[in-house]
């Protein structure tokens, strides 16, 4: 019986260390992207210049 108790709170434990953190709450208003370039820097700056992007 202690065995049991014991598997099923293991159990518990892996999930609650692996559910998402953002269950219902606000949503968010930001996107994330992501795009693939030759080189970093070369595409970065026309990113930069866009409006609503707030990080590269």
């Amino acid at each position: 019986m202690k065995l049991n108790r014991l598997i099923a709170f293991f159990y518990l434990g892996i999930l609650i260390a692996f559910a998402p953190a953002g269950f219902g709450g606000e949503k968010s208003m930001t996107k994330k992207a992501i795009f693939a370039g030759g080189c970093f820097w070369c595409m970065e700056s026309p990113f930069e210049k866009e409006t609503g992007v707030h990080a590269v």
